[in-house]
């Protein structure tokens, strides 16, 4: 029996999930290796815990939620009323789930790391918890699928202060070989305990958190690789949307475009003889990005060339005026279509 082995023999295991059937089936793995599945039960983590009950490591999954969020139907004493953003819930419940100095390992979306409408949920983990690791897996493909998977894993610390100013950052790709993730790991392990790191690791990066405007792992490497010299900016930072409706049978005295795809630039679409003017059309003016809101993966942006002074778009796509102090447009529109 090895050392970790015995370790782990007094392990207490318990857990929680919405969904009764995910519930059975932990119950059903934990029983074909031997372990106790009592204290694995169904409970919504919207509701408020008055259980009291506290645990060393918690370890979670965020469901995928729609920004627009309603908790009707719950809204009694024993829900948070007024929710718009479950994640904060969840989050905050995992939080107080943990005993002082314990430990929560939670996997969450690109959305909830990167998005500006939840840096406020990023404040409050900073405010009620040590922000220690996170730990990005890119490109990974689950047993017998064929599409890639991309997930984030960040570890918390309970504590009663503001987030330390430092954090760690790791970045898994598909290609990386196995010693690799091992010795990622490591430096992973060797931080949360000690609070210190004594070596280097590519994979692996110590950085302030105050330095981010988000917590985007793949952005935080592609700083620290293209160093000062070629600095990186948000996409929102170059690019403002521009949402000018078509006033009502204006669209006749102005081209239609359309975008096609893997860069191939902007045209303008031939009308159908009879065809009715579509709703809800918008304006696109010289020298602005057009986006494809359909075929935006297969590389439709483009730039409304100068010959076109004015256009029309449909409710397909989406216009945004370019920042040019900020960014070149054929640089943008190069970078966009790159992967």
């Amino acid at each position: 029996v090895s050392v970790a082995e015995q370790r782990y023999e007094h392990l207490h295991i318990s857990g929680c999930d919405s969904n009764q059937r995910m519930v059975n089936l932990t119950k059903l793995h934990l029983m074909m290796y031997g372990k106790m599945a009592d204290d694995v039960y169904q409970k919504d983590l919207l509701m408020r815990d008055r259980s009291r009950i506290s645990y060393g490591c918690v370890i979670a999954h965020l469901p995928q939620m729609k920004q627009a969020f309603s908790i009707a139907g719950r809204k009694n004493d024993d829900y948070f009323e007024g929710v718009d953003n479950p994640e904060t819930v969840f989050i905050r419940n995992i939080i107080d789930m943990l005993k002082p100095e314990g430990i929560a390992a939670i996997v969450v979306s690109d959305d909830l790391l990167e998005n500006m409408r939840n840096e406020r949920l990023r404040r409050e983990i900073l405010d009620n918890a040590h922000l220690l690791n996170i730990t990005r897996f890119a490109g990974l493909k689950y047993p017998d699928s064929t599409s890639e998977k991309v997930f984030n894993v960040i570890f918390l610390r309970k504590s009663y202060g503001p987030s330390g100013s430092k954090c760690t950052a790791t970045y898994i790709k598909a290609d990386t070989s196995e010693s690799e993730v091992l010795d990622s790991a490591s430096w992973v392990r060797e931080w949360i305990g000690t609070a210190s790191v004594n070596r280097e690791a590519e994979s692996c990066k110590l950085f302030s958190l105050y330095d981010l405007d988000n917590w985007n792992i793949s952005m935080l490497f592609l700083r620290d690789m293209v160093k000062a010299n070629y600095p990186v900016a948000q996409l929102s930072k170059v690019i403002e949307k521009f949402t000018e409706k078509v006033v009502e049978n204006d669209e006749a005295d102005y081209p239609f475009l359309t975008v096609r795809s893997k860069g191939q630039g902007v045209e303008v679409r031939a009308k159908k003889e009879g065809q009715k003017p579509s709703k809800d059309l918008h304006y696109a003016m010289t020298g602005q990005l057009v986006v494809s809101a359909l075929d935006s993966d297969k590389g439709a942006f483009g730039i409304v060339p100068k010959e076109i002074k004015c256009a029309v778009v449909s409710r397909n796509y989406m216009v945004f005026e370019i920042r040019k102090d900020q960014v070149d447009s054929d640089y943008l529109v190069f970078v966009l279509n790159t992967h």
